[in-house]
């Protein structure tokens, strides 16, 4: 093995957090790895089009939510906060509140702004990256 490809893939796999509290509780933002990251983004992409468009336009709104399902945790527990079927009861969330931080510290540690793609999208619903 070369020793770059050996420096590369030797990585202790250190993954970012941040916290944020919330009504008194305390909650952890992971960064994701690179698959989930792909996972998240196929999610969110808008359909319709070839699959290298698609990486490219996403749907703001669905980044928000997505992200909070994927990346917040319980910094006791180490679970994640929320399933893929509280999808529904996330998007009911008033703007401004938790969905809105929540997925703001998540950009941050995924080097995506959802709130930014969402004010500087068409519409408010898909965005380039």
């Amino acid at each position: 093995m070369s020793s770059l490809r050996e420096n590369a893939l030797s990585q202790v796999n250190t993954y970012r957090t941040e916290t944020f509290e919330w009504n008194g509780k305390v909650y952890e933002v992971r960064q994701l790895g690179v698959g989930e990251r792909g996972e998240l983004m196929r999610k969110v992409s808008l359909k319709g089009r070839t699959e290298e468009e698609m990486m490219q336009h996403i749907d703001a709104t669905e980044m928000q939510i997505w992200s909070v399902i994927y990346c917040v945790f319980d910094p006791e527990t180490g679970e994640r906060v929320f399933e893929e079927d509280d999808y529904e009861a996330l998007l009911a969330m008033p703007s401004g509140g938790f969905v809105d931080l929540a997925a703001k510290v998540a950009g941050n540690l995924m080097n995506v702004k959802p709130e930014e793609d969402a004010k500087n999208s068409d519409g408010g619903q898909e965005e380039e990256i």
